[in-house]
């Protein structure tokens, strides 16, 4: 959330968790998370971009594995014709064998062309040190 704020946008968290009585076990409860539209962990939005940006965050080895997923769900072609964009964040901490380590972020964006056959593009591919940005990503959540 910190690397999207510093690129001007106002961000919120719209995974939930949630609570419901275990069907099996009485006086049991399960609980899991969920995300909006079945993919969105942050939205935001920006002054100078139309729409709203729908984010998808994990590592960059299961980056892949999560474009494949939202490009299955119906609601993704709806989203990004109504003028929104669909991102997914791919973090791992890069750096040369017992070296120092920092986060890299390869942001891919989703879209689809006229045919509605799926898109994708790296937009953007940003190595953040912790201690140069005075961001904590150990500390936050996303």
């Amino acid at each position: 959330m910190k690397y999207l704020r510093r690129q001007g946008l106002t961000v919120e968290k719209t995974e939930q968790t949630v609570r419901a009585p275990d069907p099996v076990i009485p006086n049991k409860w399960k609980t899991w998370k969920r995300d909006l539209f079945n993919f969105s962990d942050i939205v935001g939005v920006h002054p100078e971009h139309k729409g709203t940006l729908y984010v998808q965050t994990t590592t960059t080895d299961h980056q892949a594995d999560r474009i494949h997923k939202i490009a299955g769900l119906a609601v993704v072609q709806l989203l990004i014709k109504a003028g929104n964009r669909i991102h997914v964040h791919g973090w791992g901490k890069k750096g040369p064998r017992g070296g120092r380590k920092v986060w890299q972020v390869t942001v891919t964006e989703i879209g689809f062309d006229q045919d509605g056959l799926l898109t994708t593009k790296i937009v953007d591919s940003e190595t953040l040190d912790e201690q140069q940005h005075g961001l904590d990503f150990e500390q936050e959540e996303f």
